[in-house]
C-alpha cells in the first residue's frame, strides 16, 4: 500500500513516466524539465528504499516494486482528484440552465454530462451546434453557458475556464501502413485529404498545419461531421488532422485507422472552454466546468484507453 505521506506530485510524475515509458515524454506532457521528473523519481526511490525502474533499459521498464507502486499510486491519484472535485465544485442547485455544447462534447461525454447536470438543475435546455454558432448565441444572451472550442475572450464580459486541452493528430487509413508526417508529404498528392467544411474552426487549424508542412493536397473531401470524416478515411484510404474527441466520434472505424503525432515543432492544441457571462452566470459556468471535467477525466479517458489505447494521453488537464 502506498504511504499516504508520499508527495502526490512526485507520484503523478512517476505514473506518467511509467505509462509513457519515457522521462522526456512525461516532462513534455507536464511542461517541466526532464531533470524535474528524474529528481521526483529519485526522491520516491529514496523514500521507499526501492528501485522503481530497471537501469540502462530503454524504453523505461518498471521493476516488480515499480509495478506495485504504479497500481497503487494511480488509485490514490484518482481518489485525490475526486476529493478535490467534490470540495471545490459548486453545490448549489440552479433553477434554469440554457447550455450549448459542440459536436465533440455531444458525441463524447454529452449523455453523461447532461445526466449529472440534471441532478442539480431544475430546468435544463441543451443546444448542440458548431462552436461558432454557440458563441454567437451566447453573445445574444440566448445561452447561459457554452461548452465549446475556439473561444477568444475579449474584455471582462466573460467568465471562462478551460476544461481540457487536446492535441491535433494525423489520422490515416491503416491500409497505408505506419504513417507519419514525412510519409504524409509524399502521399498528399495521391490520397485524399478528408476535412471539414469551412464552417468548422478545426478545419482552419488543420489548414494552417498543412501550410506549415508545405503540403497542398491534390484531392479533398469536405464533410460536416466527424463520423463521416472517420468513415471516409477508412473507406477512401485518406488522411485527416483532428483532435482525439473528434476521432472518438467515429469510433466504429478505430480498427481501420492509424493515429500518429505531428512533428514536435508543429504540435497544436485545441482548448475546450466553459464560457458564461461574468455578470450573473459564473455559478452556472463553474458547475458546467466541474461536471464536464470530471466526466472527461474519470470516464471518457478510460473509454479512450480501452477502445484505442494511447489516445487518452493526448488529452490534458491543467
Amino acid at each position: 500500500m502506498v504511504d499516504a505521506s508520499l508527495d502526490i506530485k512526485q507520484l503523478k510524475m512517476f505514473c506518467l513516466a511509467a505509462r509513457l515509458q519515457s522521462i522526456k515524454l512525461a516532462a513534455n506532457r507536464l511542461s517541466v524539465t526532464s531533470s524535474a521528473v528524474s529528481q521526483a523519481i529519485a526522491n520516491l526511490e529514496k523514500s521507499l528504499d526501492s528501485k522503481l525502474f530497471s537501469r540502462n533499459v530503454r524504453p523505461l521498464q518498471l521493476t516488480v516494486k515499480g509495478r506495485t507502486l504504479l497500481w497503487e499510486a494511480e488509485k490514490l491519484i484518482k481518489q485525490e482528484e475526486l476529493l478535490r472535485a467534490k470540495l471545490t465544485e459548486p453545490s448549489a442547485s440552479l433553477v434554469t440552465l440554457r447550455l450549448g455544447i459542440s459536436e465533440a462534447v455531444s458525441s463524447s461525454i454529452g449523455p453523461w454530462l447532461l445526466d449529472h447536470l440534471y441532478k442539480t438543475v431544475n430546468n435544463l435546455t441543451v443546444y448542440s451546434h458548431l462552436s461558432n454558432e454557440l458563441l454567437k448565441k451566447l453573445s445574444r444572451n440566448q445561452l447561459d453557458v457554452a461548452l465549446c472550442s475556439g473561444f477568444q475572450p475579449e474584455g471582462d464580459n466573460w467568465y471562462r475556464k478551460e476544461v481540457w486541452r487536446e492535441e491535433f493528430l494525423i489520422v490515416s487509413s491503416r491500409s497505408l501502413g505506419k504513417f507519419d508526417a514525412k510519409l504524409l508529404k509524399t502521399l498528399a498528392g495521391q490520397i485524399p485529404f478528408i476535412c471539414y467544411n469551412s464552417d468548422y474552426q478545426d478545419q482552419y487549424r488543420a489548414e494552417r498545419l498543412l501550410s506549415a508542412m508545405n503540403i497542398d493536397p491534390v484531392h479533398r473531401i469536405a464533410v460536416s461531421s466527424s463520423y463521416e470524416l472517420m468513415g471516409l478515411i477508412s473507406l477512401r484510404d485518406g488522411f485527416a488532422i483532428v483532435p482525439p474527441t473528434n476521432i472518438w466520434c467515429g469510433r466504429e472505424f478505430f480498427k481501420s485507422v492509424y493515429v500518429s503525432r505531428l512533428p514536435i515543432n508543429l504540435r497544436t492544441y485545441r482548448g475546450m472552454w466553459a464560457v458564461g457571462s461574468a455578470l450573473d452566470r459564473s455559478e452556472a459556468t463553474e458547475l458546467v466546468y466541474w461536471e464536464a471535467r470530471s466526466r472527461m477525466q474519470h470516464f471518457m479517458s478510460e473509454f479512450l484507453a480501452g477502445s484505442c489505447p494511447g489516445l487518452e494521453q493526448y488529452i490534458q488537464f491543467e
